[in-house]
C-alpha cells in the first residue's frame, strides 16, 4: 500500500488498553481457538508462516476460547445489559460502559464510544458519591481522549475512597496516553510488580516499547504471553496486537506483520489489527482482509484504506468509499472530536486533501496529547499545506520529547529541510539510517 494509504490507520486509543484486563465473555477451559486459515464470521484469518514454532503467541491463540464462542457471550453480555438498563429505570449502568467500549475498540464499531461516555456520566449523576462510578468514567473520558478530565474524574474517584492499588494501573495508562512515559513508567512497572499477570506485563511492554526498548518491551510481551493461557481471546488478540504495534513503531515491518497475524487468529474481528496488518500488505492481501471487516465496523478508516487501495489499483473505483468515510469522519468529529482527530486528521491530509482543514484537527490533536504520533501529523499537515516556518517551530517541540519514533523523525528532518535548516534535517537523517535494535 501506498505511504498515504498507510497513514490513515493510526495508532490505536491507548487509554483503551484498560479494557484488556475485563473478560469479555468466553472465559470458559480447554476450547482450541481457530486453525491458521479458518474463518469467522466471514473474516479470513491471515495464516503464519509454518516454520513458526508453537511459542507462547501459538499456545495463547490455540488454548483461546474460539472466537465465534466469545463473541456469542459477549452479545449475550451486552443484551443482559441492555436489559438490566431497561429495568432499573435509570439512564446509565456500569456494565454497559465496558461493553460499549470493548464494541469500539475491539470490534470497530465506534458508534458506541459516544454512547460509554453518556452512559458513564448517567451512572455518575445517579451515584454523585461513588468512587466507583468516578472510576467508570475516568475510564470512559479516556476512551474518547478527555484526558485531563479523565484525571480529574480518577482523582475524585480516590478521594471517594479508591485505593491506590485499585487506581495506579488506569493512571499509568493515562500517562502513557499523554505522552508522560517516564510516570506511565513508573507506574506500570510498580504495578506489574505488586500484580505480576498477563495484562500488567502486557502494559509494561506496551510502555517500554513507546521508550524505545524495544529488547525489554518484547520479554515482556512474551512472560505476559506464556502466563495467559485457557482464556478469552479478546484479551490474548489485544496482548498481540500491542506487541505487533511495538515493532511497527520500531520500523520492523516483518515482525509486526506476524504479530498482528496472530492477533488476528485469535480475534478474526480485531478491527484494528485488521487495519493496521493491511496498511503493511500489498493490494492483493489488503483489499480482502478491509472488505471483510466493513460488515461489522462502522469505523470509517477501514472505508478510507479500502477506497484508497482500489483507486490506486483503479481510478474512482475507491470513491464511493471515500465519500462514505468522509461522512463517517464529519459526524464522528462532532460526536466526540478529540477521540477521532488522529484518524480524521490523516484522512483529511491523504485522502480528502484538504491539508489546512488537516491542520486545525492536528493543532488540537497534539494541544490534548503531546505524543509522537501527534507531532508527526502535525507535522505533514504543515508541510503539506506550505506552513514552512511553522513546520519548522514544530519540529523544534518534538525534537526536545524524549523518546521519538521513527515516524516522527522522518518527518522532523522534512521539516528543517524544508525551511532551509538541512544540517538538522541530515543529523536525523544519519540517525534514521543508524541499525536499530537488536532482537
Amino acid at each position: 500500500m501506498s505511504d498515504a494509504t498507510s497513514n490513515v490507520r493510526c495508532a490505536a486509543g491507548m487509554i483503551q488498553v484498560i479494557l484488556a484486563a475485563l473478560c469479555f465473555g468466553g472465559c470458559g477451559q480447554g476450547e482450541r481457538g481457530p486453525a491458521p486459515g479458518a474463518t469467522s464470521q466471514g473474516i479470513s484469518v491471515p495464516s503464519v508462516a509454518a516454520s513458526t514454532s508453537v511459542d507462547a503467541p501459538r499456545r495463547s491463540i490455540e488454548t483461546a476460547v474460539p472466537a465465534e464462542i466469545a463473541l456469542r457471550n459477549f452479545d449475550r453480555t451486552w443484551k443482559a445489559a441492555e436489559k438490566k438498563l431497561q429495568k432499573s429505570g435509570k439512564k446509565g449502568i456500569t456494565d454497559l460502559v465496558a461493553v460499549y467500549i470493548a464494541k469500539s475498540s475491539r470490534l470497530g464499531q465506534v458508534s458506541f464510544l459516544p454512547r460509554a461516555l453518556e452512559q458513564a456520566e448517567a451512572v455518575v449523576a445517579d451515584n454523585p458519591k461513588s468512587a466507583m462510578a468516578h472510576q467508570t468514567l475516568a475510564q470512559a473520558l479516556g476512551a474518547v481522549h478527555r484526558f485531563d478530565e479523565a484525571e480529574k474524574a480518577l482523582v475524585r474517584a480516590e478521594e471517594l475512597g479508591r485505593a491506590d492499588d485499585e487506581v495506579r494501573q488506569q493512571r499509568g495508562v493515562l500517562a502513557m496516553a499523554l505522552g508522560r512515559y517516564d510516570d506511565a513508567y513508573a507506574l506500570l512497572h510498580e504495578h506489574r510488580e505488586k500484580f505480576p499477570n498477563a495484562v500488567t506485563w502486557a502494559l509494561e511492554g506496551s510502555i517500554l516499547g513507546r521508550m524505545g526498548k524495544y529488547d525489554e518491551a518484547d520479554t515482556a510481551f512474551a512472560k505476559s504471553e506464556a502466563m495467559y493461557i485457557k482464556a478469552s481471546p479478546f484479551v490474548v488478540s489485544w496482548i498481540l496486537f500491542e506487541r505487533a504495534g511495538m515493532w511497527d513503531r520500531a520500523g520492523d515491518v516483518e515482525q509486526a506483520k506476524r504479530y498482528y497475524r496472530f492477533s488476528l487468529q485469535a480475534l478474526p474481528q480485531h478491527a484494528h489489527a485488521v487495519g493496521h496488518l493491511a496498511a503493511l500488505l500489498p493490494p492483493a492481501e489488503a483489499i480482502p482482509l478491509l472488505e471483510g471487516i466493513l460488515p461489522t465496523s462502522d469505523d470509517p478508516e477501514y472505508r478510507a484504506m479500502l477506497g484508497g487501495v482500489k483507486n490506486e489499483q483503479q481510478a474512482g473505483s475507491g470513491d464511493a468509499l471515500i465519500a462514505e468515510a468522509q461522512k463517517g469522519y464529519d459526524e464522528l468529529m462532532k460526536a466526540a472530536p478529540l477521540a477521532f482527530a488522529d484518524h480524521a486528521g490523516w484522512f483529511y491530509l491523504d485522502v480528502a486533501k484538504k491539508p489546512d482543514l488537516a491542520v486545525e484537527v492536528a493543532e488540537k490533536n497534539l494541544e490534548n496529547r503531546k505524543v509522537p504520533e501527534a507531532y508527526e501529523l502535525l507535522l505533514a499537515a504543515l508541510l503539506a499545506s506550505g506552513e514552512k516556518d511553522e513546520a519548522c517551530r514544530i519540529a523544534d517541540l518534538a525534537a526536545a520529547f524524549k523518546y521519538p519514533t521513527r515516524g516522527m523523525k522522518r518527518m522532523e528532518a522534512r521539516a528543517f529541510e524544508s525551511c532551509g535548516r538541512k544540517d538538522d534535517g541530515a543529523k536525523l537523517r544519519v540517525d534514521l539510517e543508524a541499525p536499530r535494535a537488536k532482537h
